[in-house]
């Protein structure tokens, strides 16, 4: 039926991802980058010393290139200016007490966020907005779907850098509207029993059809100023179609308990509306501009309103979910989410500043945006608290529970708060803050035909890489594997036969490389799990930066680190039908 269609997709879901993955902040700044620069000190060595075996062991890939496809990786990587800074914030002198002084590898450790580079803070994280036509799907599932996404939900529901999001597959179909078609000139009537059929067409153009068989019948009227009249009758189900000189139409489709009603009239405005049962979907649009769109669905409701000053309204209602929607002719918006006892609000204000809130669970979020240089975040759960400011593109402040550190022009000041240790260090160029994108168009009433399939085949639950493996590296970390080991046990209680481990990265570097990085990631992640007891049968695929979920760069051509943060990730997708 049209109003389930319409109802897929009005949908959305990618919020799921999105919501979690907006209040994670745990995501790698660059996972390229110091490996190049990795490279690219490789390569210096291998000048200096002319000796192959030294670049393999400062080559954190396990593949040996030849010769002159390492010489031509090696000049491509010193014309990389970023990758020579990262190198060189690598090496920098640590001024401790006053003095110069070389950390060993765990007091650089007790000094560096995990997944980081040390003197670095996670940028902003990359907001994507919630999509309409995923956040209905969640009306679709199947009771083993609701099952499933249930318990991985309650497992991961309060962790950064994880996210569940429904793994969606799209077909289409088109719809034909039956209206006549020219003819010859003809008159014939034929009769059998209770059955008959007579055609009668004029010199004026004007046409008539009717047939009768049994209890069905089709009457088709055509006349000489172009209006015509369909109609059929199959037992108690009928179909109606008007269409006038004028220009206007009407059709009206009855079967069973279901109807539909169209009406378009020729001051453009148009109406429809269709019952199935107890669900009602109705659209109108009207001559001015302005929209309306009402689709009741058992206890869900969708309602959109888009109006001729350009201001729009989206509100949906599913039990005690909801999700409301407003665009003002000012260009402010404002975007609510509930969901039982998570809630997500996000405000763009027309002087150009945005907010985000969330609370899911026992941890709150929130993000201010003030410029692309100036923004505030907040994490906070019931033990633990993460905040940070960038202030402009050379000073910020961060905190949590263990390390404080901050930036001022150039120079990372660190203090370790367990044992009150405090380090300075060259700091890495600060990130852009990424602003909120856009929110979904809600003016896109769909007509008749305007409808797509899709359909919810399973889910991918997403892991940040950052919370996985440390930097540039594809061995799983002990909390890595810890969360990994989380994932099996749900995987074996729930009795699914089979997954598939997507490894992804960003595009800074080059495409072999990044395949390769993606293959190990997601072979490390396959590897573990089997070793800690995975029940279901596996595969594993790297796509390297093929398959993108955010912008590795922004509109200008510069890099967007949020983004890249974002497309780093390894994903476990769970066939559930």
């Amino acid at each position: 039926m049209l109003s389930e269609r319409l109802k897929k997709i009005t949908a959305i879901l990618l919020i799921m991802t999105l919501v979690f993955s907006l209040s994670a902040c745990t995501g790698a700044m660059d996972e390229k980058e110091t490996s190049e620069s990795k490279q690219a000190s490789a390569a210096t060595e291998e000048k200096q010393n002319k000796d192959k075996t030294e670049k393999k062991a400062n080559n954190d890939m396990d593949e040996k290139d030849d010769d002159d496809d390492t010489d031509d990786k090696q000049d491509a990587e010193k014309d990389n200016s970023d990758k020579e800074d990262s190198n060189k914030t690598a090496n920098a002198t640590v001024i401790k007490d006053g003095k110069k002084v070389t950390l060993t590898e765990q007091e650089k450790k007790d000094f560096t966020i995990d997944g980081y580079q040390l003197g670095e803070i996670p940028p902003i994280p990359y907001i994507e907005v919630p999509n309409l036509k995923e956040h209905k799907f969640k009306e679709t599932y199947s009771d083993e779907q609701k099952r499933v996404i249930n318990a991985i939900k309650d497992s991961f529901d309060s962790s950064d850098g994880i996210s569940v999001e429904p793994a969606i597959f799209s077909g289409g179909e088109m719809v034909y509207a039956p209206f006549l078609n020219d003819s010859n000139n003809l008159h014939f009537e034929n009769t059998n029993g209770n059955d008959s059929t007579k055609i009668d067409q004029y010199d004026d153009g004007s046409k008539h059809y009717k047939d009768k068989d049994g209890n069905s019948s089709t009457k088709v009227d055509q006349y000489s100023d172009g209006s015509k009249e369909y109609e059929n009758v199959d037992g108690t189900n009928r179909t109606k179609i008007n269409k006038f000189s004028d220009g206007s139409e009407q059709y009206v489709n009855k079967d069973g308990n279901s109807s539909t009603k169209i009406n378009k009239y020729s001051d453009g405005s148009k109406e429809y509306e269709n019952v199935d049962g107890t669900d009602r979907t109705k659209i109108n649009k009207f001559s001015d501009g302005s929209e309306q769109y009402i689709d009741e669905s058992g206890t869900s409701v969708i309602k959109i309103n888009k109006y001729s000053d350009g201001s729009q309204q989206y509100e949906s209602n599913s039990g005690t979910d909801r999700v409301k929607i407003n665009k003002y002719s000012d260009n402010s918006e404002q975007y609510l989410i509930e969901e039982g006892t998570s809630v997500i609000k996000i405000n763009k204000y027309s002087d150009g500043t945005q907010q985000y809130e969330d609370s899911i669970g026992t941890k709150t979020t929130k993000i201010n945006i003030y410029t692309k240089e100036k923004a505030r975040y907040k994490s906070q759960q019931t033990t633990s608290t993460i905040k940070y400011e960038y202030f402009d593109k050379n000073n910020a402040e961060y905190e949590d529970d263990e390390l404080k550190i901050k930036i001022a022009d150039g120079i990372a000041t660190i203090k370790n708060k367990d044992n009150d240790e405090e380090i300075e260090v060259k700091a890495l160029p600060l990130a852009e803050v990424p602003m909120i994108g856009a929110f979904p168009d809600i003016s896109e009433i769909p007509d008749i035909g305007d409808i797509g399939d899709f359909e919810v085949r399973g889910f991918r639950v997403i892991f940040d890489d950052a919370i996985l493996f440390d930097f540039d590296k594809h061995e799983l970390r002990p909390e890595g594997k810890e969360i990994i080991k989380l994932l099996v046990n749900q995987v074996n209680n729930l009795n699914i036969t089979e997954i598939e481990v997507h490894g992804h990265t960003d595009s800074i570097s080059d495409e072999a490389y990044n395949q390769t990085l993606s293959e190990k990631r997601a072979s490390s992640v396959d590897a573990f799990a089997k070793e800690a007891g995975l029940s279901a049968s596996t595969k594993s695929i790297g796509y390297g930066e093929s398959k993108p979920v955010a912008p590795n760069s922004n509109l200008d051509g510069s890099d967007n680190p949020s983004g890249r943060q974002a497309n780093r990730r390894v994903e476990v997708f769970i066939p559930v039908k």
